[in-house]
């Protein structure tokens, strides 16, 4: 088995014809593994001067963080957003206190992630003693798999094989994934497995790049919880990764070959373009990231312009005013029973259904209402 050579030396090689597509790029490149290439491509230059090489990977692969989205799997990601980013529209890059505190813990959770030996709290004591349980090491540069090429997978940390798991005693005789996450404590208890669904589709797609069939998540809950996550291989999740990110590179490469030159364009010929376009687009997510793309893409609208509609069209407006009118009386209705809820408690501050739940319904002088109608096994 080769060993990953993760130094960003002796740079530069000849692309196989699968990664034709990404030879611009070949002045960063090596082989790191069979059939795993590495692109050492890096953010900023020396004088801090971003590189727009960076940028422009990025747009030409599917990254990890983005499989999420094209799945369905990820509450603030929309695919017509990332489809028109690879387009080529750019839109700015918006850091949040989130994403900033997690940037800035990153290497600090990864330090407490080799302390870890399983149990809940020993890594506190082995911390404390130096006894460090596991090594991990950086891995700074884009991989990308020649039997996956239009998917490219960025690691924080990866984890040298030869080591024993502190989960089941045995040695893991691969590299495998490490990531790192913080998570709110509000996130923690609304998933299963404690971490967004997001952050293991983003797992899966590093293990099949790299040829892993296992991966760790170490994360922080609430800013004090720490915790680690085997994660194994599925398949099923490979595969639909697979299929929609190759599905939507395809359609992504005849849109660009549409939008180039745009910028060029008189505003008639983009409106062109953008309905041509549009039709190749996939379908919006529900959330919020889809408007944030759509006030940056349509600020204003096209004056005094006209079509006619199509069958599909009417059917999601009849769709869309039949939901609507159905809100109305379901709004009605509960309006309606809140004001049954109302009545029976109006005499009593807590209504108790024993282990399945209460209603609270407080009015104290001076201070504010409180009307919870908190039940559980209903469904």
């Amino acid at each position: 088995m080769m060993k990953l050579d993760l130094e960003a030396k002796n740079l530069g090689c000849k692309l196989p014809p699968e990664l034709a597509h990404l030879e611009r790029f070949s002045m960063y490149a090596k082989l790191i593994k069979e059939d795993v290439y590495a692109f050492f491509i890096p953010q900023f230059f020396e004088d801090g001067k971003p590189n727009l090489d960076w940028w422009e990977f990025r747009k030409s692969t599917i990254g990890s963080s983005e499989a999420a989205t094209l799945t369905g799997h990820d509450e603030y990601g929309d695919p017509v957003k990332l489809f028109w980013s690879k387009v080529g529209m750019d839109f700015p890059f918006v850091n949040t206190k989130f994403t900033i505190i997690g940037l800035h813990l990153e290497e600090k959770i990864s330090d407490l992630w080799e302390y870890f030996d399983g149990t809940d709290d020993g890594y506190v004591d082995n911390w404390h003693k130096g006894e460090k349980v596991r090594e991990k090491k950086d891995i700074p540069c884009y991989a990308v798999n020649i039997n996956y090429p239009h998917i490219s997978a960025s690691l924080d940390f990866y984890v040298p094989a030869g080591q024993a798991s502190p989960f089941t005693g045995e040695i893991i005789d691969f590299d495998f994934p490490l990531e790192i996450k913080t998570v709110s404590q509000f996130a923690s208890d609304k998933y299963e497995l404690g971490i967004p669904e997001k952050y293991v589709r983003q797992l899966q797609l590093q293990m099949f790049v790299f040829g892993a069939t296992y991966a760790e998540i170490a994360y922080l809950v609430a800013g004090f919880d720490f915790k680690t996550l085997p994660v194994d291989l599925d398949v099923s999740i490979c595969q639909e990764i697979i299929e929609k990110s190759y599905e939507f590179t395809e359609i992504v490469n005849q849109a660009r070959d549409l939008y180039d030159g745009y910028d060029l364009l008189p505003e008639s010929e983009q409106r062109e373009i953008d309905l041509q376009i549009s039709k190749l687009e996939p379908e919006p997510s529900g959330n919020d990231a889809y408007m944030e793309f759509y006030k940056a893409k349509y600020k204003n609208s096209y004056e005094d312009t006209l079509r006619l509609g199509t069958e599909e069209e009417w059917d999601i407006c009849v769709e869309y005013k039949t939901l609507g009118d159905t809100i109305k009386e379901l709004e009605k209705r509960k309006k309606e029973l809140q004001h049954k809820i109302k009545s029976f408690s109006a005499l009593d501050e807590t209504i108790s259904f024993e282990e399945n739940g209460r209603v609270i319904n407080k009015r104290r002088e001076g201070k504010r209402d409180i009307f919870n109608v908190n039940i559980k096994n209903y469904k």
